[in-house]
């Protein structure tokens, strides 16, 4: 079963950042597979500089689209999107100098309840607002 599942409830309705989230959720279901399964250093930092490097796009994305919409809770967004990245850097770093299984469980957490909270409520709400400038 996977850690996270695609579903409505997740969508925005707006297909280019749908399709980078189900991406992330890809993303995300691996790097699960590979810390529940115990895979390597290597495996695990790899999946991780992944994810990390895909969710730094997918803001940048995702706000480029808000600004263009001239969406406005644009700031609360985007301030919401600084406190991700900065706990992901974290978490990297702290990766960077040792893997260990309560910092990856620790992540997880952090991941999943980023994943689903972000997701459904102050994801979801731009959805409308884009739709109605066009974006789709």
């Amino acid at each position: 079963m996977p850690f996270i599942q695609w579903s409505d409830d997740i969508s925005t309705g707006i297909d280019s950042l749908d399709s980078e989230h189900k991406t992330l959720l890809t993303l995300l279901n691996s790097f699960y597979d590979s810390v529940q399964m115990g895979k390597g250093e290597m495996t695990v930092g790899r999946l991780l500089d992944e994810l990390i490097t895909h969710t730094v796009t997918h803001f940048s994305h995702e706000e480029a689209h808000m600004r263009a919409a001239d969406y406005p809770s644009f700031h609360d967004h985007r301030d919401e999107h600084d406190r991700i990245r900065h706990q992901l850097m974290t978490f990297h770093a702290m990766a960077n100098e040792k893997i260990t299984p309560d910092l990856m469980q620790e992540l997880l957490v952090f991941l999943k309840c980023w994943f689903l909270v972000h997701m459904t409520s102050c994801d979801r709400a731009y959805g409308p607002h884009l739709r109605a400038k066009g974006i789709t």
